[in-house]
C-alpha cells in the first residue's frame, strides 16, 4: 500500500508530477524556466527531491491575483 507523504516531507519527481497533474518532463521544463521560479530540487545520492512546503508556497504564489470567472 502506498502512503501519502505528510505535509513536511520530501517528494520524489514521480510523486511531485502526479501531485501537480503533469508529467515528469513538465516538472523538468518548469525547473529550466527561470521566469516560473520553480523550486530547485535537493540532490541526495544522485536523486532529486523537492520539499512539499516549497512546492505549496510556489503554488500559492502562482495563484495570487487569480480570480474565478465562473458565476
Amino acid at each position: 500500500m502506498r502512503r501519502t507523504p505528510p505535509e513536511s516531507e520530501w517528494l520524489t519527481l514521480t510523486y511531485l508530477a502526479a501531485m501537480l497533474g503533469v508529467t515528469p518532463m513538465t516538472v523538468w521544463r518548469w525547473g529550466q524556466n527561470e521566469k516560473l521560479s520553480f523550486p530547485k530540487p535537493t540532490v541526495i545520492n544522485t536523486r532529486r527531491y523537492w520539499h512539499r512546503d516549497e512546492i505549496n508556497a510556489w503554488m500559492r504564489a502562482r495563484a495570487v491575483g487569480r480570480t474565478s470567472t465562473a458565476a
